[in-house]
């Protein structure tokens, strides 16, 4: 039995490595330098090259979306980052990311989606791949190792096959698709796109809101201040999953360590204004959320 369990362990070990070797031969051969994920790049650059204090948006992709730093940025009067980028790279590479560009006196600004939580393997391997910086910002489990290798295999001959029949990424999932501050704008003129209401699923939240209450210590340890947002929502959404919205905003105002300032319906909007996603606003969408985020923080903001 332990001669068994010798072999199945070095046979295990011989599959990561194998993987890994593949991986580092193909990757720099198919690697899209012009990526969505590849953004990560300029928003880290920009993070630590601002001067403080400075405004540094946190969240998924109803931030990246969903707002116009730029205007934000002259009407406070504050530098602003947008770092926001896809709920799907998870909860702790966000804001692993974000926690090592804040500095004392900033202003850190947190809007989640829903329940978000674990990271999508396959995107945490083209994010390593496109920003070999992410890396010191994700912590795999001795369990997500062998999967997350599988994954970076698929991208690799994903990415083979692409770049055998010349299909590059479209003209809006892109890294120059964004703004000098992080805002996602390579969409703003294309038409909506047909959406269906996606349920909500409710899930235990304890261990998540542990990770931002961490977040928030960190982040208050360095001098700085966390407000959370309530993200954006599309109204028929809105209406369908109202209870597990109201659940999420019952525990986050009981477990929170930092003020919420805004409440769950402050930027649910008609379903005309999201362009392909609950969370992502189209570009009239995007100008009414921001006008209105304005008013919300020069109450919180400024006043302090």
């Amino acid at each position: 039995m332990k001669k068994f369990l010798i072999r199945a362990i070095l046979f295990c070990a011989l599959i990561v490595v194998s993987l890994i070797a593949i991986v580092v031969l193909v990757s720099p051969l198919v690697r899209a330098k012009n990526d969505y994920v590849a953004a990560t790049i300029d928003k880290e650059n920009r993070l630590h090259s601002l001067p403080s204090p400075k405004i540094i948006f946190v969240g998924g992709s109803n931030l990246a979306f969903g707002i116009n730093s730029n205007a934000i940025s002259k009407k406070l009067n504050y530098p602003v980052v947008n770092m926001s980028l896809h709920g799907g790279l998870g909860l702790s590479y966000m804001l692993n990311e974000a926690l090592d560009g804040v500095r004392k006196s900033d202003v850190v600004l947190l809007s989640t989606e829903y329940y978000l939580d674990k990271p999508e393997l396959k995107l945490l391997t083209q994010l390593m791949d496109a920003n070999p910086n992410a890396k010191k910002y994700i912590k795999l489990k001795p369990d997500e190792l062998i999967p997350f290798y599988i994954s970076d295999l698929q991208r690799c001959v994903t990415s083979s096959v692409k770049v055998i029949g010349k299909q590059f990424s479209d003209n809006i999932y892109i890294r120059n698709g964004f703004t000098v501050e992080g805002d996602l704008v390579s969409h703003l003129n294309k038409k909506n796109v047909p959406l269906v209401s996606p349920r909500l699923k409710e899930i235990d939240y304890t261990d998540d809101l542990q990770l931002i209450n961490t977040f928030i210590d960190a982040v208050k340890k360095k001098g700085a201040t966390v407000y959370y947002l309530f993200p954006t929502y599309q109204q028929s959404t809105f209406t369908l999953n109202k209870k597990a919205v109201t659940d999420f905003a019952t525990l986050f105002h009981k477990n929170l360590k930092c003020p919420i300032i805004n409440t769950p319906d402050t930027f649910v909007y008609n379903d005309s204004l999201y362009f392909n996603s609950e969370y992502h606003l189209n570009k009239q969408g995007r100008e009414i959320r921001t006008q209105k985020l304005i008013e919300i923080l020069s109450k919180n903001i400024l006043t302090k």
